[in-house]
């Protein structure tokens, strides 16, 4: 929590009070009391809006006193060796995106509470950018160049995918997939198992098989 009072430093007065407030509020005694007497994990009706956790509540809070800051934002940088398959990457990394409900979330302001809004569907754009005609020098400057433009670049919790990214062909043996998702829907653990299931998914959609996850009892 010490890197939010820093940042929190340079706010206006009045924004400070407010996410202070909102962040040292306390669960309510009901709430508490049903941790304790139930505390495993259990899925939540998708019916209606689903509240956020404490750590969803302060990267929100966060985001609209900083202005949609790019700070939040999670990269990851693939390296592609060898014949590329564009539909198969795109193909699986929307089947990841399905899979992961967060991947498919918004957050909307509704009756004055932030709230998690899950899409039934969500597909994921890869644009790819030809640098096959660039010297590798000059590759290597344009590639540091996207990727930090495409770092830089802020989500809008409300509207965008919070997952986006592009491909960068340096050869047809090479390539470079730059991603990046906000924080508020994924940290470096879970860039760890989204690397996992993109090489399974990937494969399989290559191959023609069947992938082979197992499904996820909670989310």
């Amino acid at each position: 929590m010490s890197d939010l009072l820093k940042r929190l430093e340079n706010i206006p007065l009045h924004k400070r009070e407010l996410v202070l407030k909102k962040l040292r509020q306390k669960p309510k005694k009901s709430v508490i009391e049903k941790v304790k007497q139930n505390p495993s994990i259990k899925p939540v009706s998708r019916e209606k809006p689903i509240p956020l956790s404490f750590a969803q509540t302060r990267l929100w809070f966060l985001d609209r006193l900083e202005e949609q800051s790019s700070h939040y934002n999670v990269p990851l940088y693939l390296e592609l060796k060898g014949d590329l398959n564009p539909d198969a990457l795109t193909k699986a990394i929307t089947e990841i995106i399905q899979r992961h409900e967060v991947l498919r979330t918004n957050f909307r302001l509704i009756d004055d509470q932030p709230v998690q809004i899950i899409r039934q569907n969500a597909h994921i754009n890869l644009p790819i950018i030809d640098l096959d005609y660039k010297q590798f020098s000059e590759q290597i400057k344009k590639v540091n160049q996207l990727a930090k433009e495409e770092l830089q670049q802020s989500f809008n919790l409300e509207h965008d995918n919070l997952l986006r990214g592009k491909i960068l062909r340096l050869n047809h043996q090479y390539h470079i997939l730059l991603l990046v998702m906000h924080h508020i829907v994924g940290d470096a653990w879970s860039m760890g198992i989204f690397t996992r299931e993109l090489s399974t998914l990937y494969e399989s959609y290559c191959t023609g098989t069947l992938p082979s996850l197992p499904k996820l009892a909670i989310q």
